[in-house]
């Protein structure tokens, strides 16, 4: 995973309670992770699966 990677603005709207420039793709891993599962079309899950496949899968970080 690209740690220094942004969440893309077109996200955004899935993330309306926080910041999202504020978010870390590792800090706030299992965040982004939930709310894009239980929020997200399939251009935001597939946004999901290409950042974060290892984690999901159960490989961690």
């Amino acid at each position: 995973m690209n740690t220094s990677a942004k969440i893309p603005g077109w996200l955004e709207p899935y993330f309306w309670d926080v910041r999202i420039e504020e978010l870390d793709l590792k800090d706030n891993g299992v965040f982004i992770i939930e709310r894009l599962l239980n929020e997200g079309d399939q251009k935001a899950l597939n946004w999901l699966f290409g950042v974060y496949a290892e984690k999901i899968s159960g490989g961690g970080y």
